[in-house]
């Protein structure tokens, strides 16, 4: 299965909604999405996200589970996999991707 991601510095904040904190997108994909925290998350947590998709109006909110976790440097690195989000909004994501990546990631 090819997986299609924008890595790199993205314009898109995300935000934890029950640590009520923003963080800054590292890489996002269809399939899930990967923050810097100051801040670690237990693994296998399921957390509320909401974040905008530059050039859209209407957010994206879905819920994630923690699938890593890692100190590098005075940040947190956390990888998040997709528990429920919409049809919707998995296309309107991979679109933005699709749209702003300069390569593809296997």
């Amino acid at each position: 299965m090819l997986r299609i991601q924008r890595r790199g510095k993205l314009p898109v904040v995300a935000q934890v909604k029950s640590q009520g904190t923003d963080c800054p997108v590292i890489n996002i994909s269809s399939d899930g999405i990967c923050l810097a925290r100051r801040n670690s998350l237990p693994k296998e947590k399921v957390v509320d996200l909401i974040f905008n998709i530059p050039g859209e109006i209407d957010p994206v909110s879905c819920k994630a589970k923690v699938y890593w976790c890692r100190l590098e440097g005075d940040f947190y690195k956390i990888g998040l996999r997709f528990t429920q989000i919409t049809e919707e909004d998995k296309e309107r994501i991979m679109q933005f991707v699709i749209g702003h990546s300069s390569s593809l990631v296997n």
